[in-house]
């Protein structure tokens, strides 16, 4: 197999590949040998809405059929030519208490239960939500994950300031998933006092609409609630419209005239409490186009997932900003792929604007000027309010956000696909509004309000390979099921024509057998999967690996493996310090399928243990006994467990020129019992390297979930490491 090698940045698809190694993590599909459910028959042309029907009492409605369904376009009435009933496979939901899964550690793999039809995208606008609500809205989304979504629940989380994303179909048992959600934090720019902030809003209408009224409207309250008290003009002052004088006395630079006037100029007696309309707008409008960006590019992404797609945007809303095509662009992309967008405000029911909370500054708001001031704030979370409304999604402003959150994962239990061939054939670019009626009374039903109609001639545009296109979605695909382990060693060169250190990373893949595509050879019955490795950082640092395997699935006697057998694989990579991914891809015949894992590498610093690797294969020399890495912590009782451990940065011992350090094991039971322990002994020197091979029978091993604890005492700095392995007996 070839090793990794360093490909340069500006070579062919590199931006896919960067993509597809930074902005995807550890993701496990259904197995591929299970029969798919039954799938809509979209043709090219066919118009397709995804409706949810509830009832009155707010329970999604099972049993409809194609005729209880009118369509309309722009008024008229469509024929239905398409239609399927999704229920989603749902098993019972076990309380998160009683629930008690290990994690597979350091193990990704694309075989897992099987899918339930519901994929669920959680988007955190984190350019628009301050800490305070980032907590309350991922608590929220955490206590979601492990109450409401199961195995085969597909799952993708997503953070806007890094454009990164991860995702799992394990639900709340992945520990992966719920330590990325966990680590997401606010990213917004620093605020200043509410009062003395423009909004996005108010800065649009003055900067770009040149709207005096707001502009006026402003200055008065910069005048009156963020000068200083001794220069404050008083309500009627600012009411009898003194504007102008009051904020240059003031030492207030807030231009009250719009767009015509230009840059705000200082005032000479002092400086500026607040950015100009300008400013802000500018500032907010960058922000905003990042944020939609991300958002299309998931949902673009997830058009290639069937059934029900719910995509929860946790925000603080933003305003319509007409200036931005990305609103569009949204809305169409949501349309091709059938997802609702749902609204989740972070701040909860909030009733009014800040500033009019905060502290003494009611008071200081001329009267007249209260009723805008609350007109415009309404509408500063338009543009996320529209967005749901728009693509069939709900908008849940709520103190429990928990309780809008499981409105969303009820309502995807049952939905229902229409696909129509519209009557208006034009290929004009414009909106067509949408109507879904259900011919059953007391019901309410919900679907996205339209679509915009293709413009120009129709392009046909060439798919890209099978390989290409599962580097690029979100989720592993499934047609080979697949197991890869990451390993994370000791210092190696890194490729390149400057020297410099770095860190070998083992990564040990495994296939099944059963999904190759084979042929004879030589009288035997044989495989050559395709194999593609990529793994990047979020440095952009990034290595692509292609390689093809030869299996021989029988002897020349005509005896095959066992069913589901596994083959195993190994490459070495060296990486740069930092937060890393790889994405495997294998293709054989016409199946393909990927898997991909997150390690991180620390800094060269650190003292710290290697990866440990579990495994049950030895490889054997002359003086010499070598650990084959697995990816898989799952092992039969009849084998032997293997452990491999080095302790790298250790103290040398200046007495004796070398490095001293002591390993001891203990392997626990999942409740706790001890059933195997080994005293501290000298840790093996090996090119001076402390290391330890221990080896442990499982034959009297309790089955199920089992522990291994590997403790490692640097005897020089007297530092104690302790790595805690979680396995299986079966």
């Amino acid at each position: 197999m070839t090793p990794g090698r360093s490909v340069p940045k500006g070579s062919v698809g590199s931006l896919l590949v960067c993509l597809a190694c930074l902005a995807l993590a550890p993701a496990r599909a259904s197995a591929p040998v299970q029969e798919p459910p039954p799938r809509f028959a979209a043709e090219a042309d066919l118009i397709t809405v995804d409706v949810v029907v509830i009832d009155p009492d707010g329970q999604p409605v099972r049993g409809l059929t194609r005729d209880d369904f009118v369509v309309k376009e722009d008024g008229r009435r469509q024929s239905i030519a398409a239609f399927e009933a999704v229920e989603a496979a749902v098993p019972e939901i076990v309380a998160p208490e009683t629930t008690v899964t290990r994690s597979a550690a350091r193990v990704a793999t694309n075989v897992s239960a099987s899918p339930t039809r519901r994929t669920f995208a959680i988007v955190f606008d984190d350019l628009h939500v301050d800490e305070l609500d980032m907590e309350q809205a991922r608590s929220a989304v955490e206590a979601f994950v492990a109450a409401q979504t199961v195995p085969g629940d597909r799952l993708v989380l997503v953070t806007v300031s890094g454009g990164r994303f991860w995702t799992t179909t394990r639900g709340g048992r992945d520990a992966a998933f719920l330590d990325a959600l966990r680590s997401v934090r606010s990213r917004r720019p620093a605020q200043g006092r509410a009062e003395c902030r423009i909004g996005y809003y108010e800065a649009m209408q003055i900067e770009a609409m040149g709207n005096s009224r707001v502009a006026d409207l402003v200055a008065r309250r910069l005048a009156a609630l963020c000068a200083p008290p001794t220069t404050r003009p008083s309500p009627e002052q600012l009411a009898r419209g003194a504007v102008a004088t009051e904020l240059a006395r003031a030492g207030v630079s807030i231009p009250s005239g719009g767009p015509s006037e230009g840059p705000p100029a200082s005032s000479g007696s002092g400086s500026s409490l607040a950015p100009s309309p300008a400013e802000v707008y500018a500032r907010e409008r960058g922000l905003l186009t990042g944020t939609l960006r991300v958002v299309r590019e998931i949902v673009a992404r997830l058009g290639e997932v069937p059934d029900r797609k719910s995509l929860v945007l946790v925000t603080e809303g933003f305003p319509v900003d007409p200036s931005l095509d990305a609103f569009r662009e949204v809305r169409e992309e949501a349309a091709r792929a059938n997802v609702a967008i749902h609204f989740l405000d972070a701040r909860g029911l909030v009733t009014g604007p800040e500033l009019l909370s905060a502290s003494g500054s009611t008071g200081l708001v001329p009267g007249p000027d209260v009723g805008l001031t609350v007109a415009l704030w309404k509408l500063e979370d338009a543009g996320a309010k529209a967005l749901a409304e728009q693509t069939g999604g709900l908008v849940l402003q709520a103190n429990d956000l928990l309780a809008g959150l499981e409105k969303v994962a009820e309502e995807s239990l049952v939905t229902y696909l229409l696909g129509y061939e519209p009557t208006n054939r034009k290929r004009d670019g414009r909106y067509r509004r949408l109507k879904v009626e259900v011919r059953r009374p007391g019901l309410t039903v919900r679907a996205r309000a339209g679509y915009f109609a293709p413009k120009g001639r129709k392009k046909e545009t060439p798919e890209p390979p099978a390989a290409e296109r599962a580097l690029g979605h979100p989720f592993d695909a499934e047609g080979i099921p697949l197991r890869l382990a990451a390993h994370v060693m000791g210092p190696a060169p890194l490729p390149g024509p400057v020297p410099k250190t770095g860190v070998e990373v083992l990564l040990a893949g495994e296939v099944r057998l059963d999904a190759l595509k084979t042929w004879r050879r030589g009288g035997r019955t044989v495989a050559e999967p395709r194999l593609r490795l990529l793994a990047g950082a979020r440095s952009g640092e990034w290595h692509d690996s292609e390689w093809t395997l030869w299996i021989a699935l029988s002897s020349a006697a005509g005896e095959a493996p066992p069913a589901k057998a596994w083959h195993p694989f190994l490459t070495r990579i060296a990486m740069a310090p930092g937060d890393h991914r790889a994405r495997l891809v294998v293709e054989s015949g016409d199946r393909v399928g990927s898997v991909t894992v997150d390690f991180v590498i620390p800094a060269f610093t650190e003292e710290r243990l290697s990866t440990p690797i579990l495994t049950d294969r030895i490889v054997s020399r002359p003086g010499e006994r070598r650990v084959m890495p697995v990816a898989r912590r799952s092992f039969p009782a009849s084998s032997t467990l293997h452990a491999w451990v080095e302790l790298h940065g250790a103290a040398v011992d200046r007495d004796l020129g070398r490095r001293r350090a002591t390993a001891s094991v203990v392997a626990r039971s999942a409740d706790g019992r001890e059933w195997a322990s080994g005293t501290p002994a000298a840790m093996a020197l090996e090119s001076g390297t402390p290391s330890r091979l221990v080896s442990i029978p499982l034959a009297d091993a309790p089955p199920g979930e089992n522990e291994l604890v590997l403790t490692v005492r640097d005897e020089v700095s007297g530092r104690t490491f302790e790595a805690r392995e979680p396995f299986r007996v079966e």
